[in-house]
């Protein structure tokens, strides 16, 4: 990811995005065969899905523990800690976003 931040060109960039295109599934020939904006478009995707996937894995983790920790009869007061708390960032982000904040994402 740094080597797209640090791109100073768009050749440099092609060469930058190309391991995280592969690391995405994309085949070298779909890759060299593709437009930027159709290679931009497939990472920025499977980005956003790994973001819902991590989202979708911490609430199943947040509910299992709450059960576990409501249902320990041992301790009555244990104290239950919300896990979105600390990735605030992942769950105040709106469904909507905008091209620019899809880049901004994609180079962050």
């Amino acid at each position: 990811m740094q080597n797209i931040k640090d791109a100073n060109n768009l050749i440099d960039l092609i060469y930058a995005i190309e391991p995280l295109a592969y690391y995405f599934d994309m085949k070298p020939f779909e890759f060299w065969n593709s437009r930027y904006s159709e290679i931009n478009i497939y990472c920025q995707t499977h980005l956003i899905k790994i973001f819902d996937d991590l989202r979708r894995e911490i609430d199943l983790q947040e509910a299992v523990t709450n059960k576990l920790i409501a249902g320990d009869c041992m301790n009555q007061n244990a104290e239950i800690i919300m896990i979105r708390d600390n990735y605030k960032e992942l769950f105040e982000q709106e469904q909507e976003q905008t091209l620019e904040d899809q880049r901004r994402l994609f180079k962050g």
